[in-house]
Protein backbone atom coordinates (compact mmCIF):
# COMPACT_ATOMS: atom_id res chain seq x y z
CA UNK A 1 0.00 0.00 0.00
CA UNK A 2 0.87 3.33 -0.01
CA UNK A 3 3.36 3.18 2.71
CA UNK A 4 5.69 1.73 0.24
CA UNK A 5 5.27 4.55 -1.89
CA UNK A 6 5.73 7.14 0.42
CA UNK A 7 2.42 8.49 -0.13
CA UNK A 8 -1.47 7.27 -0.07
CA UNK A 9 -3.89 7.77 -2.49
CA UNK A 10 -7.59 6.74 -2.41
CA UNK A 11 -7.63 3.51 -3.47
CA UNK A 12 -5.44 2.64 -0.08
CA UNK A 13 -8.75 3.30 1.69
CA UNK A 14 -11.43 0.91 1.50
CA UNK A 15 -14.73 3.46 2.28
CA UNK A 16 -17.29 3.57 0.27
CA UNK A 17 -17.75 7.35 1.23
CA UNK A 18 -14.18 8.11 0.34
CA UNK A 19 -15.00 7.20 -3.30
CA UNK A 20 -16.52 10.20 -4.06
CA UNK A 21 -13.70 12.76 -4.45
CA UNK A 22 -9.93 13.31 -3.45
CA UNK A 23 -7.71 16.36 -4.00
CA UNK A 24 -5.62 18.33 -2.65
CA UNK A 25 -4.91 16.10 0.38
CA UNK A 26 -8.54 15.96 1.14
CA UNK A 27 -11.20 13.49 0.99
CA UNK A 28 -14.96 15.20 -0.10
CA UNK A 29 -17.70 13.43 1.27
CA UNK A 30 -21.86 13.19 0.58
CA UNK A 31 -23.13 16.84 0.90
CA UNK A 32 -21.14 19.50 1.54
CA UNK A 33 -18.82 17.64 4.55
CA UNK A 34 -14.94 16.98 3.78
CA UNK A 35 -12.06 15.41 5.38
CA UNK A 36 -8.49 14.89 5.70
CA UNK A 37 -7.73 11.08 7.08
CA UNK A 38 -3.70 10.24 8.25
CA UNK A 39 -2.34 6.84 8.51
CA UNK A 40 -2.94 5.71 12.28
CA UNK A 41 -6.28 7.05 12.53
CA UNK A 42 -5.78 10.83 12.54
CA UNK A 43 -8.71 12.58 11.18
CA UNK A 44 -10.25 15.74 10.58
CA UNK A 45 -13.77 16.05 9.57
CA UNK A 46 -15.85 19.17 8.81
CA UNK A 47 -19.41 19.44 7.55
CA UNK A 48 -20.38 23.24 7.19
CA UNK A 49 -24.13 22.57 7.21
CA UNK A 50 -24.07 20.92 10.74
CA UNK A 51 -21.55 23.23 11.72
CA UNK A 52 -19.43 20.56 12.73
CA UNK A 53 -15.70 19.70 13.03
CA UNK A 54 -14.57 16.22 14.04
CA UNK A 55 -10.82 15.92 15.01
CA UNK A 56 -9.47 12.72 16.19
CA UNK A 57 -6.00 11.94 17.45
CA UNK A 58 -5.11 8.01 17.59
CA UNK A 59 -2.20 5.61 17.57
CA UNK A 60 -3.94 2.73 15.71
CA UNK A 61 -2.10 -1.19 16.14
CA UNK A 62 -1.22 -0.81 11.93
CA UNK A 63 -1.40 1.95 9.76
CA UNK A 64 -4.60 1.52 7.91
CA UNK A 65 -6.58 -1.15 10.49
CA UNK A 66 -9.96 -1.76 8.62
CA UNK A 67 -11.38 -2.26 11.97
CA UNK A 68 -10.77 0.76 13.64
CA UNK A 69 -11.09 2.84 10.16
CA UNK A 70 -14.63 1.58 10.46
CA UNK A 71 -15.14 2.48 13.68
CA UNK A 72 -14.23 6.18 13.56
CA UNK A 73 -16.62 6.19 10.55
CA UNK A 74 -18.96 4.87 12.31
CA UNK A 75 -18.45 8.32 15.17
CA UNK A 76 -18.68 10.51 12.83
CA UNK A 77 -22.06 9.07 11.38
CA UNK A 78 -23.17 8.72 15.01
CA UNK A 79 -22.71 11.99 15.62
CA UNK A 80 -23.65 13.24 12.20
CA UNK A 81 -26.82 11.84 13.22
CA UNK A 82 -27.38 13.59 16.51
CA UNK A 83 -26.99 16.51 15.33
CA UNK A 84 -29.84 16.06 12.72
CA UNK A 85 -32.49 15.00 15.77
Amino acid sequence: PGGQRGYYSPDDFDLPSAKLGYGYMWWTMSGAAYRAMGIFGQLIHINPDSNLIIVTQSAWPTALASTERSRAEAFAAAVEAALVH
